[in-house]
């Protein structure tokens, strides 16, 4: 796991940097509503990629596959 971690932050930042792009550029030019409900689905992405992330280290804790090796 240790190797993978570089890839890990790379993947994080390229997410956090799409987040950004998709929040200031994509989203500037439509009306409320449609920003309203774009940021809805957004969110729900972002809470589903916490949710994986999050089951993924609980079955790498089980299966002793954590970063502390």
């Amino acid at each position: 796991m240790q190797k993978d971690k570089p890839k890990i932050w790379i993947a994080m930042a390229l997410f956090l940097f799409t987040g950004i792009k998709v929040y200031f550029v994509d989203l500037a030019n439509l009306s409320q509503i449609h920003r309203g409900f774009r940021l809805l689905i957004f969110g729900s992405i972002l809470l589903l990629a916490s949710i994986i992330e999050q089951k993924i280290n609980q079955d790498n804790q089980k299966t002793g596959n954590s970063d502390n090796k």
